[in-house]
């Protein structure tokens, strides 16, 4: 009679705990409209001279929020092939030319970025094979997302934002 007694007062509190149920809590608050919390990918084309100190700023598309977690991936085309593949490389990037050492470089904040040549020599001594209509490819990507992604490969690291070439924003700098 005792051992029933006991399994009783043992039985009762799990019944009474396990089938309460209390009131629905407040609703959560609303996502952000529009914006994407999964990394995004977007092109820039550039021009580097002089009057910009061969640097260029660029906000975000406005559908991006960029948190300070996330990790900013920049490619730059360095050619289309004659099959018309285009051929991305990740910065910094460096080339050398017979005036020295010159290489392509980023630097990015939650609010915006910029694209930046540096040499070992005068950069007003390039031309504009290495200035002009500079198409730089940059990927936004979550910190935790992906971890075993080839970042090398643009094409990796788009097919894991689900990311295809139409559905690219370009931003023209002013």
């Amino acid at each position: 009679m005792k051992r029933i007694a006991l399994l009783l007062l043992l039985a009762l509190p799990l019944t009474v705990f396990t089938s309460c149920e209390g009131d629905p809590g407040p609703p959560g608050p609303p996502g952000l409209d529009g914006t994407s919390l999964l990394g995004t990918v977007f092109e820039v084309n550039a021009n580097f001279n002089a009057g910009n100190d061969y640097r260029n700023f660029f906000g975000y598309p406005s559908t991006l929020q960029v948190f300070d977690s996330d990790v900013v991936l920049v490619y730059l085309l360095e050619e289309t092939t004659p099959e018309g593949l285009d051929v991305w490389s990740l910065l910094p990037q460096t080339f050398f030319t017979p005036d020295g050492t010159l290489v392509y470089n980023f630097d990015y904040t939650a609010v915006d970025m910029s694209v930046y040549l540096y040499a070992d020599f005068n950069l007003d001594l390039l031309g504009p094979v290495f200035t002009d209509n500079q198409i730089f490819r940059v990927a936004v990507v979550p910190a935790d997302f992906g971890e075993n992604i080839d970042i090398f490969d643009i094409e990796a690291v788009m097919d894991a934002l689900s990311v295809s070439t139409d559905n690219i924003e370009r931003l023209e700098l002013d």
